[in-house]
């Protein structure tokens, strides 16, 4: 079985989108003062995995609110096959 080993999400607002994914899934982000860009990672308590500021355009709003929908729907999901 493939399983994910770490994962990265691109982010406009680093500030804004580590303080939604701290409250929604308690993830903590550590920041990584000695490389050349500004990166967090994430510990998760399972799968590893980063945040970084967006280099790439802005997608429509429409688009970042069903990214954020989507998260939102798996939180609740998760804590029901609890």
């Amino acid at each position: 079985m493939n399983t994910i080993g770490y994962f990265e999400i691109q982010s406009s607002k680093t500030s804004r989108d580590i303080k939604f994914y701290e409250t929604i899934f308690g993830w903590k982000f550590i920041k990584e003062e000695f490389v050349p860009i500004e990166y967090y990672r994430i510990d998760t308590n399972s799968i590893n995995g980063g945040l970084s500021k967006r280099p790439a355009k802005v997608p429509p709003a429409e688009v970042e609110q069903m990214h954020l929908f989507a998260l939102y729907r798996l939180k609740i999901l998760t804590k029901q096959m609890k």
